[in-house]
């Protein structure tokens, strides 16, 4: 009897394996999310900033558009970081301050402007620069196809003030 019990046991443990290892491997991150590896699209690698001083350097040069959805910042690249990367990159750092909410408001903003980042960047953005989004209160509130039209307003006119193509 006892046997039969504990036979039982491990039969159900085993099972219970076999359905753990199931759902591990299906809500492991994907590996496609660029946010947190480098990913080329098309032939732009985005590259996130994370370092205090990158977000710095990108803050000192002054190059900025504000839109009602979002501040676009840009830096280009030196000529040594250019050739330090081997194709064509474009360096995101995103930036929500905590007077647009609380962390779960914010954390949502950020989401929204990787995804209008995503669709507008690698089509419209030229390559080697280094850009800082910061998300405004309105930023949670604006309709999705007004923040990529904020986006790609902001990058339009960061281009032609630099004389990027």
């Amino acid at each position: 009897m006892a046997s039969g019990l504990v036979w039982q046991l491990l039969m159900d443990v085993g099972h219970l394996q076999s359905v753990v290892q199931k759902v591990v491997k299906a809500y492991q991150p994907s590996s496609t999310r660029w946010s947190k590896v480098t990913q080329p699209i098309g032939h732009v690698q985005l590259v996130q900033l994370k370092k205090r001083s990158e977000f710095l350097r990108v803050a000192s040069t002054r190059l900025s558009q504000i839109t009602p959805g979002l501040i676009l910042q840009c830096r280009r690249h030196t000529l040594k970081e250019t050739q330090a990367y081997k194709s064509a990159t474009l360096r995101l750092g995103f930036t929500v301050t905590k007077k647009v909410g609380n962390s779960v408001i914010r954390n949502r903003v950020k989401r929204r402007l990787r995804a209008a980042a995503q669709a507008v960047l690698p089509a419209k953005a030229a390559h080697h620069l280094d850009l800082v989004i910061i998300g405004r209160q309105n930023t949670f509130k604006r309709s999705f196809p007004d923040l990529l039209a904020d986006l790609e307003k902001a990058l339009n006119k960061l281009q032609a003030h630099r004389g990027d193509t």
